[in-house]
């Protein structure tokens, strides 16, 4: 992308950017976020030993059938067609055994059987495999007591997949269990979306870095850490862009700058409309477009989002709880949907409270909790953790993920079902 912005044109700072008249549910607050964007462009080719993470590009189609030939799912004894419809007990005398990668396979005629293991190729003749356990073999002969079904314990070539079957969908993030349907049916390469790349800043007068030397007045930045941590994926190149002061030209020449390489930059602090937030109004004094959001949510009420040229922008709010639990309400989404993830949003799992949480109604409520058991349906019951704030990270030390308690409702009682959000951070895609 090449964007040419002159950083010294603008001299008055705007007003502000466009702001959502009310507070909004989390829902609608995504949609805006989710507005108008589209996966993005590029494809690269790599070794299925690199694909783990990584987001496919197109549709995969088979080459070929699974199983390639029909072979045995159990360790047992062929049994030919016409032995079927015999008088039981039968007793039949045996052939040569037949392993799994065996290659010369004599048929199976009238009155014989023959012993195959599990994988191995059905030799012609052969129209059903008794199980081991269900015959009785004496020597050199077996008896089977009664007759099995025709094309019992066969595994039929091309039964798993067909020939030109679609077998991975475009937008499927490749796990483990991809990579070994497509290492079944001999792929060592293949095409997926190029990495996404993600800029993270941090922006406030008050924050240091760690390694600083913290005066009385100032903070150690949590935010950037934790939100680098989290985007790291094969998936996404993720770029550390360090903190700005409390600027809007600053500010507003960074955001020219991230845009020349990154597709999302994510931003923390400076979102809550004070006069101290130059975060949004930065973004119109670069020339981008900005929606700043005010959403029925605690932690995290205000959010903004906009774009600069093809970059989209996120800011967060600056506090570190309320950081996190707003990537993993928006960000988390947003990410999916620019690299081109079929499924966008997340699902929460189901909880039950393991003791009263008490809840103001009006606005949708995420606490960190940890899991103190599970009830007779399995389902984790869920113990509140330390006193709720955008800015506490102890309770989080302790805590397997977030409760969300609903707005239409108060007090929550012991025993009433809850919508679980567990610590999933390492995948984050």
């Amino acid at each position: 992308m090449n964007i040419r912005i002159d950083k010294t044109a603008v001299t008055a700072l705007p007003d502000a950017c466009y702001s959502a008249p009310s507070l909004l549910t989390p829902a609608a607050a995504l949609e805006i976020v989710l507005a108008g964007v589209s996966p993005i462009e590029g494809k690269e080719t790599v070794r299925l030993s690199q694909a783990q993470g990584r987001i496919t590009s197109a549709d995969f189609l088979s080459t070929i059938a699974l199983p390639r030939f029909d072979n045995s799912a159990v360790d047992g004894f062929g049994l030919h067609a016409d032995d079927r419809v015999a008088s039981f007990p039968l007793s039949l005398e045996l052939n040569a055994p037949v392993r799994a990668g065996q290659s010369d396979l004599a048929a199976l005629c009238p009155g014989r059987a023959v012993r195959i293991l599990t994988g191995a190729r059905i030799p012609s003749g052969v129209t059903a495999i008794v199980m081991e356990e269900r015959v009785r073999r004496n020597g050199s002969t077996v008896v089977l007591d009664a007759a099995p079904e025709c094309g019992a314990n066969i595994r039929r070539a091309g039964e798993d997949i067909a020939t030109g079957a679609t077998v991975i969908r475009r937008g499927t993030l490749l796990h483990a269990h991809h990579i070994a349907m497509l290492a079944a049916i001999s792929v060592s390469k293949i095409d997926v979306r190029r990495r996404l790349r993600v800029g993270v800043i941090s922006t406030g007068d008050e924050i240091v870095d760690a390694t600083s030397d913290v005066l009385e007045n100032q903070i150690v930045d949590s935010n950037r850490p934790m939100l680098v941590s989290l985007l790291r994926s094969p998936a996404i190149d993720v770029v550390d862009l360090g903190m700005v002061n409390d600027d809007w030209q600053t500010l507003s020449a960074s955001i020219v700058d991230a845009a020349t390489g990154l597709d999302l930059l994510i931003s923390t602090g400076g979102v809550s409309g004070s006069e101290a937030d130059y975060l949004n109004p930065a973004m119109l004094a670069a020339g981008g477009t900005c929606d700043a959001i005010k959403v029925a949510l605690r932690p995290g009420k205000p959010i903004a989002c906009g774009a600069f040229g093809d970059m989209r922008v996120l800011s967060l709010p600056g506090n570190p709880v309320a950081a996190l639990v707003n990537f993993m309400l928006f960000a988390r989404p947003l990410i999916r949907k620019l690299s081109g993830i079929a499924r966008v949003g997340i699902d929460p799992g189901p909880g039950r409270a393991s003791e009263i949480f008490f809840h103001k109604a009006g606005r949708t409520e995420f606490v960190p909790v940890s899991i103190s058991g599970y009830d007779g349906l399995g389902l984790p019951r869920l113990r509140k953790l330390g006193r709720g704030g955008s800015a506490r990270l102890m309770p989080l030390m302790e805590a397997d993920g977030f409760a969300e308690l609903q707005p239409d409702v108060g007090d929550i009682e012991a025993g009433a079902p809850l919508r679980f959000y567990p610590f999933a951070f390492d995948t984050i895609l």
